[in-house]
């Protein structure tokens, strides 16, 4: 069955036309398309690299491409004399239009790579492993992705503007007295410490099991749902074990006022922006294309949490791998989906047993199966009980900041309720409501 296939030719003769006449467009466009098989007609791809090879040799002219093509036995096969005397005469002002230009070659381009992609799977959909055509669905797109113009090496002047927005921003909300981040946790000591969520940061929790992690990552995001979509992905708990938690009541109260507060703390769930997926069996890439969805669905988002690292499952092409490799692999396409989608991701990780074995609070080395958790991770905190409590039981936990790329590291102390499953700042213990 044919297909057809969105050209580019008349754009593709703009850009050589453009590279016959100023460097500053053969420079621009190698940039960009060099690496990139991106010409619709073969003949303007022949010619293109020609052009590069003589660029990179040191010189470019008309006459040296047409040397250039007879010494490898291609003039005829671009169309001869008469098709490069037509590009050498298309009109082309400047160099000003080129990066425009190869973008819409690019986009061209990635425009025939997916029909074609979609034409050869169309069949394999009807029989093939859904999750695996998921997995080979995302690893195009990244794939695709990273031949975007705009990535890739760039001058300084490119980002000076984009600084400079920064340190305004920065200065306006200190005279101001706003806090520097948008993105807080709800937990006011914490916030202090760390300033926040940035967008683009992967943010790692590691504990012991039962510990907590799960509770403190549940109350950070139903304090972001309350301004903002979250996206919270459970590979353990059920969401309603999650939201049950939330609907915990002050042990004191009441049977009759106990009911009045679940029926408010219910009203204002309902309200927020939390979106809870507790199915297991999630690979990285299933989770970053329900968060792509849910980003263009909500117009936004703003914090994504995953629990746990070492419950998401490798990518088939990786399953023979060790598990370092795995968690190598999972955590650097956290970090790269936080920042495709400038978006805060909490990453929660189990720890291995030597802070338990030795009797000490965990430290950077003590993150499970991979030295990459620490190396991607913008922010890595660590629960940790005092040897004096038991596991389980009311009473202080130490959260330690012992990585901060962006600010300061140290240490701060949350009081665990059991009875209401919650973390408390210690001027607020006592508090008869979950604190989100």
């Amino acid at each position: 069955m044919d297909i057809e296939l969105p050209p580019s030719s008349l754009i593709e003769r703009q850009v050589l036309g453009e590279m016959f006449r100023f460097e500053e467009s053969r420079i621009m466009a190698k940039k960009l398309l060099q690496d990139l098989d991106v010409f619709y007609e073969p003949r303007n791809q022949t010619i293109f690299e020609a052009v590069c090879h003589l660029h990179d040799a040191g010189g470019f002219s008309p006459k040296l491409l047409v040397e250039h093509l007879q010494q490898q036995r291609r003039l005829e096969g671009v169309g001869g004399m008469g098709a490069l005397i037509e590009l050498a005469e298309q009109t082309a002002a400047s160099s000003v239009m080129t990066r425009h230009h190869c973008e819409i070659l690019i986009d061209r381009w990635k425009r025939r790579k997916w029909i074609r992609f979609f034409h050869q799977k169309r069949a394999e959909a009807a029989t093939d492993d859904l999750q695996e055509l998921t997995q080979q669905v995302y690893q195009k797109m990244t794939d695709l992705n990273a031949a975007d113009p705009g990535n890739g090496l760039r001058g300084v002047q490119d980002y000076l503007d984009s600084c400079l927005e920064q340190f305004q921003e920065r200065l306006q909300r200190k005279c101001e007295g706003r806090p520097f981040k948008d993105i807080h946790t709800g937990t006011a000591d914490l916030d202090h410490l760390t300033g926040g969520m940035n967008a683009g940061e992967l943010w790692t929790i590691g504990a012991r099991p039962s510990e907590g992690k799960s509770l403190l990552a549940a109350q950070i995001a139903l304090h972001v749902a309350q301004s903002g979509p979250a996206a919270f992905f459970s590979l353990e708990m059920s969401g309603e074990e999650i939201l049950g938690r939330a609907l915990s009541t002050h042990p004191n109260a009441s049977d009759k006022e106990q009911a009045r507060r679940l029926l408010k703390k219910a009203d204002e769930l309902g309200r927020l922006k939390l979106f809870i997926d507790d199915r297991g069996g999630l690979q990285i890439s299933d989770i970053a294309a329900r968060c792509e969805w849910l980003k263009k669905e909500q117009g936004g988002l703003s914090l994504i949490v995953i629990d746990y690292l070492q419950l998401i499952w490798p990518p088939d092409f990786m399953a023979a791998k060790s598990a370092v490799a795995q968690i190598t692999y999972i955590t650097n396409q956290a970090k790269t989906l936080a920042r495709r989608l400038q978006c805060p991701v909490l990453l929660l990780s189990q720890l291995n047993r030597s802070c338990e074995n030795e009797h000490r609070p965990p430290r950077l080395s003590d993150l499970r199966d991979s030295g990459s958790i620490e190396q991607d991770s913008d922010l890595v905190a660590f629960i940790h009980r005092p040897k004096e409590i038991e596991r389980g039981a009311d009473g202080i936990r130490e959260i330690l900041v012992e990585k901060n790329r962006h600010g300061r590291t140290g240490k701060i102390q949350l009081v665990f309720n059991r009875e209401q499953l919650a973390f408390f700042g210690l001027s607020h213990h006592g508090d008869e409501e979950y604190p989100f």
